[in-house]
């Protein structure tokens, strides 16, 4: 269907045609709209159709993809026995077909009048009922991408993955580990029956800055949902919540190097389970591993130090601040690929010796304002964060 600036003059048999097909094609989908309203009471009585309007209701941003392939909200205009379905006072009833006819012949007249004046609004409501309509087509196939049968068989898992022995989730953990060289060692030096390695090449991409079909796919995304068993629209065909009743894993633990770049990829990895999956940080499920940044030898006497403060409090202890003491060595790591499989166990891995930040949310009105600020599209105020914080910030250069 096309609308053009076309006079009623030049083209009166293609302007009317157009017009009248839009009349009918977006008719049913206020006629839902309209009859779903709390705010309106319809009932058959000695008038045709009566209204008591409480308040005017917002036209629904949803109503935009309603009118095309009979998606949204036109695949229940009508019931099984031809009535429009809607809210009267605390009861559900139907609306006959006299009613309805009048409310088409009302709302049909005012938007085919507007449609002919404005044909330029026309053509952009046009493009926005395809535009949604794609959308949710895609949203529909990323939801079904993601739905398995049955996480705990196996099936569907990436080949990337590591799986562990144990089937009790409550037992399990996995570590979403940065780099392929870091996951091979990651899974030499796991324990198997407990521990499940899902190493990530490179950095996932930015969910915060594309549409919500688009994240499902990008491939390492899709990798992290599939294989920690979260699905989506098994709440609703149309929600788009997580559902985690069944998260193969109780700890989802990330872990990265401990430099500028595994901190921005600690970042991604954050905001994609902040705004996809939400139920998992509320949970207490995801983790930070925090792996060691020195290895620090003197003499026979060997101490791994995570902060540059326990660094300088080692050498303080065996050769007085001498940084410079013939004996003493100290090994700088800057990548998980650096330590062999029984140092990543010994320092990131074994539960009794590890450090792990736990991801929680306190203030969500303040969570959703930082995650905007630091991964949204709007540069200024990011800008301004780094400009006041760079004094604190600890670049390795």
């Amino acid at each position: 269907m096309q609308f053009s600036r076309c006079s009623s003059d030049s083209h009166p048999v293609r302007f009317r045609t157009c017009c009248q097909s839009f009349k009918k094609r977006i008719l049913h989908s206020l006629l839902k709209w309209l009859t779903a309203q709390p705010s309106f009471i319809m009932s058959s009585g000695t008038l045709p159709v009566s209204f008591l309007i409480r308040r005017p209701p917002a036209l629904p941003h949803r109503l935009q993809c309603s009118t095309i392939g009979r998606l949204g909200l036109n695949r229940r205009v009508r019931d099984g026995n031809g009535c429009f379905p809607q809210t009267h006072r605390h009861r559900k009833v139907c609306v006959t077909d006299v009613s309805a006819q009048a409310v088409q012949k009302a709302v049909g007249e005012a938007m085919n009048n507007y449609l002919e004046e404005h044909p330029k609004e026309a053509h952009t409501i046009c493009e926005k009922v395809i535009l949604a309509a794609t959308a949710r087509i895609a949203a529909r196939k990323a939801r079904e991408s993601v739905q398995r049968k049955n996480p705990m068989t196996g099936g569907g898992l990436p080949g990337k993955l590591a799986d562990c022995s144990n089937k009790d989730p409550k037992d399990c953990e996995i570590f979403l580990v940065e780099g392929d060289s870091a996951g091979g060692s990651a899974k030499q030096g796991r324990d198997r029956h407990f521990q499940a390695i899902l190493p990530l090449r490179g950095k996932i991409l930015n969910v915060e800055k594309v549409q919500w079909h688009r994240v499902f796919e990008a491939e390492s995304v899709m990798n992290i949902i599939q294989s920690i068993g979260v699905r989506f629209g098994v709440d609703g065909e149309d929600s788009k919540d997580a559902n985690i009743d069944k998260l193969r894993y109780d700890k989802i633990i990330i872990m990265t190097d401990a430099d500028v770049d595994g901190s921005h990829i600690d970042t991604l990895i954050m905001t994609l389970f902040y705004r996809f999956m939400p139920q998992v940080i509320q949970g207490g499920h995801l983790y930070i591993a925090t792996p060691p940044l020195y290895k620090c030898t003197y003499k026979k006497f060997s101490e791994y130090c995570y902060t540059e403060q326990q660094r300088q409090a080692f050498i303080d202890k065996y050769v007085a601040g001498d940084e410079n003491a013939t004996a003493l060595h100290t090994q700088r790591y800057k990548g998980l690929g650096e330590m062999n499989p029984e140092q990543l166990w010994e320092t990131t891995m074994n539960p009794e010796n590890r450090l792990l930040k736990q991801v929680t949310i306190e203030n969500a009105a303040e969570a959703d304002e930082i995650f905007s600020m630091l991964m949204g599209d709007d540069v200024e105020p990011r800008r301004e964060f780094i400009e006041k914080n760079a004094t604190y910030a600890n670049i390795d250069a």
